[in-house]
């Protein structure tokens, strides 16, 4: 049978680990695989802080037009279009109306879903919202939401022919919602579950995790133009103290997650503990105790069944980001520690070391895998849609 092409859509710019997460190596066995990195056309700014991660591969595409990604596709006929760009801007809609219009069947995964925090927004003043969004430096995001609708009423209709969907939280997306086909799979973090979960640990020494994710300085703020939740002159000597406290109280060190960009900074105001890259999975399985914010690795604590902690500060709980930890610990009915309290409060171990297994069950099935889905890998579940059996 002949191959067909897949054309994968990104962003950000195309690193390793987008290579190995996005299963390239699996797919190129069924199509001609090309990756269309977008960066320089839809997030410009990413290539500030990215450009030195972006890997080299031999179908990497780098676009800054939309004329460029017009003569890639006018080689092809027909094909697919995996998506993981999403209609976030005005400019990615008008990209998937190209992809349409270039008769490309059109592929969304639900990649890693996370809880959205409940917002009381619709029931507030207009002078309420506009005074809640200029105060957490979101005003252009609601002005950028009201363009994309309003752009998606007057362009063709752009439903996405699949959808690998997880769990049940897609439901509540319109995109994955319309989708002709849904494909019960799961996300990336249960991938990564999948291979890690019958293999000996690393570790077999008690320690906790924490998973760094950049907070004072993560790229997706300024690409997004969001403000850092808190500062490193106010985090960096709460955290160390907390950490300090814990390793006191437990005997066990924190080994820290660290988050793949800006290793100097963590590197600087970390270095009393050791920092592991490219392991977050591998971590979070041979832990005792996971500390953690917002991050979507928090998937694999639920997965291995780990008792999780996170963590905020005066600074963040003023925020933007403060109401995407919060509904993370309220659903999981985990303890949420407030680092302006440290060390004057005493640290509960006996508490942390216990989670609620109904929650972490309901946050699986909500978040992480559909109970339909076989274990299976996410990429053959795209082949029984695009490769069916004769």
């Amino acid at each position: 049978m002949k191959k067909k092409t897949l054309f994968v859509f990104v962003k950000n710019p195309f690193v390793q680990r987008d290579f190995d997460r996005m299963g390239i190596q699996h797919l190129e066995r069924h199509f001609y695989v090309h990756v269309l990195d977008c960066t320089s056309l839809l997030l410009p700014k990413a290539n500030e802080g990215r450009l030195s991660q972006r890997m080299n591969y031999a179908n990497l595409h780098l676009v800054s037009s939309f004329k460029e990604i017009k003569a890639i596709l006018s080689g092809a006929d027909g094909g697919y279009a995996l998506d993981y760009v999403g209609p976030f801007s005005v400019k990615a809609v008008l990209l998937f109306d190209l992809l349409r219009k270039n008769g490309l069947k059109l592929i969304v995964v639900d990649s890693g879903a996370y809880p959205v925090p409940a917002t009381s927004m619709n029931r507030r003043s207009l002078l309420q919202k506009i005074v809640t969004a200029f105060r957490h430096n979101t005003f252009h995001l609601h002005l950028n939401a009201l363009l994309i609708k309003a752009l998606t009423r007057i362009l063709p209709d752009q439903t996405p022919d699949f959808a690998l969907v997880s769990g049940q939280s897609w439901q509540d997306d319109p995109r994955f919602g319309s989708a002709k086909v849904k494909i019960p799979a799961h996300s990336f973090d249960y991938e990564k579950f999948m291979h890690l979960r019958h293999k000996p640990p690393l570790r077999t020494v008690p320690y906790a995790v924490y998973l760094d994710e950049d907070i004072v300085g993560h790229e997706d703020n300024a690409e997004m133009g969001l403000s850092a939740p808190t500062s490193k002159e106010r985090f960096f000597p709460q955290i160390t103290r907390f950490f300090e406290e814990f390793e006191r109280n437990s005997g066990m060190p924190v080994v820290i997650a660290g988050y793949p960009s800006n290793r100097s900074i963590t590197a600087a105001h970390l270095s009393n503990h050791e920092i592991v890259y490219g392991q977050t999975a591998e971590l979070v399985r041979d832990a005792t105790l996971v500390f953690a914010h917002a991050s979507t690795a928090c998937s694999f604590a639920v997965l291995w069944k780990k008792p999780l902690v996170f963590i905020t500060n005066s600074e963040i709980a003023a925020s933007w980001y403060q109401p995407w930890i919060e509904v993370i610990a309220d659903l999981l009915q985990a303890s949420l520690v407030d680092l302006d309290a440290c060390p004057t409060f005493a640290i509960p171990l006996s508490d942390w070391m216990i989670f609620d297994k109904n929650s972490y069950e309901r946050y699986e099935k909500k978040y992480i895998k559909s109970s339909e889905s076989p274990d299976v890998s996410l990429w053959d579940r795209v082949l029984d849609v695009t490769h069916p059996p004769r």
